[in-house]
């Protein structure tokens, strides 16, 4: 489930996004639960739909793990220009926050 905030900016030179993603885990809560980044991926990509009516091709990293306070970056790519988006993952069940600097 994907829930975007009601008032996200967009602005000329950088696209601000905040998102929350609930992600699935994998194996028991014994063990070390991966962070679904493609699902992270796909919202991005969706949020720079959205505010700016552009495809984006978005890279994050793999076998993050799902715990909170855990930041990680990917970079989106539109139109040949790169953005960097910060994220951190807000409790340990796959929430996230993301926004572009």
């Amino acid at each position: 489930m994907i829930r975007e905030r009601p008032t996200m900016l967009i602005r000329t030179t950088t696209i601000v996004a905040a998102g929350a993603i609930a992600l699935a885990g994998c194996g028991s809560s014994e063990e070390t639960r991966i962070l679904d980044t493609q699902k992270v991926e796909s919202a991005i990509e969706q949020s720079i739909l959205n505010q700016r009516d552009q495809e984006a091709d978005v890279s994050c990293p793999s076998g993050v793990h799902q715990e909170e306070a855990i930041e990680f970056s990917c970079v989106a790519s539109v139109s040949s220009q790169d953005t960097r988006f910060y994220v951190t993952q807000t409790d340990g069940s796959g929430n996230v926050h993301y926004e572009a600097r």
